[in-house]
């Protein structure tokens, strides 16, 4: 008598066996996704890192900038008050030289 349950054992332990290739596949799959995504995330570190860096340079090129601008107008003021005041003594000066007709 042939035994019929015999194939049908096979073919189970077949699916189980392909059954646990493909999930081993799959698990496979997941941690390379996973570290591709870690490696992903790890530049993106860098990637914000850098691009802080490059603003906090900026920043402090335009604080010195600021400094050196409020440095200029203040010079320009001094500049300004000190010609505005010679001026005025040139013109003192002159009204009080000039001869008078009479």
């Amino acid at each position: 008598m042939v035994n019929r349950d015999e194939p049908e054992k096979q073919d189970v332990d077949d699916a189980v066996v392909t059954e646990e290739i493909e999930d081993e596949e799959m698990d496979e799959e997941e941690d390379a996704d996973e570290a591709e995504i870690d490696n992903v995330e790890l530049e993106d570190e860098r990637e914000f890192s850098a691009v802080n860096d490059a603003l906090d340079n900026i920043n402090e090129a335009l604080d010195k900038l600021e400094e050196q601008n409020d440095q200029l107008n203040e010079q320009l003021r001094s500049i300004l008050e000190a010609s505005r005041r010679i001026q005025s003594k040139q013109a003192n000066q002159g009204s009080q030289g000039s001869p008078t007709s009479g």
